[in-house]
């Protein structure tokens, strides 16, 4: 059924720490319909509500993505393909997921950037060149995984950038989980 209650772009604040000012929890993060007004916009009733711009969630949709090109570098490198790093981090309980602290590593230079020639949309995520780490463990050693977000809001990907061994105070921010 064609339901915001099934749609990828569903966004459910329940349980979290903060609370929207107009008291309504559930929301929808399609970027058109967010774009008309405060974002997100609320959806008083998710079981009977929709829209046209209705995609259903899939559970099985990749949420990794990388050019191959790097991947076959990066493997050369440092000796693991993206492939095996995000297998790896998926399998990994204790996986940290954080910004990237340094301005100088965290931020894309977009300026300059043809997104029409290179077939990438204008939207919030792929404007937004914040840079994740993920620190995971794998063969008995820490790794960094440097990724950015790509796609529109509901369909996101973290498109790797490189996968790499963690410095020692990386290592320790995995051991110690931010304690």
């Amino acid at each position: 059924m064609s339901t915001c209650s099934n749609c990828t772009f569903l966004l459910n604040f329940r349980g979290s720490p903060f609370s929207m000012p107009d008291g309504i929890l559930t929301r929808c993060g399609k970027e058109s319909r967010a774009l008309e007004g405060d974002w997100p916009p609320p959806i008083n009733q998710p079981e009977v509500e929709s829209c046209s711009l209705f995609i259903p969630y899939d559970s099985t949709r990749p949420k990794w993505e990388w050019d191959e090109k790097k991947n076959k570098i990066n493997s050369e490198k440092h000796g693991i393909d993206f492939n095996e790093a995000v297998q790896a981090c998926d399998a990994d309980p204790k996986a940290l997921r954080i910004p990237a602290p340094k301005p100088d590593t965290q931020w894309e230079k977009l300026e300059g950037l043809n997104f029409d020639e290179l077939g990438i949309d204008k939207n919030k995520g792929n404007l937004d060149p914040v840079r994740d780490w993920y620190l995971f463990s794998h063969w008995d050693k820490v790794w960094k995984m440097v990724t950015t977000l790509r796609g529109e809001q509901g369909l996101m990907t973290q498109r790797i950038i490189s996968v790499h061994r963690a410095k020692p105070d990386e290592e320790e921010l995995y051991k110690t989980g931010f304690q």
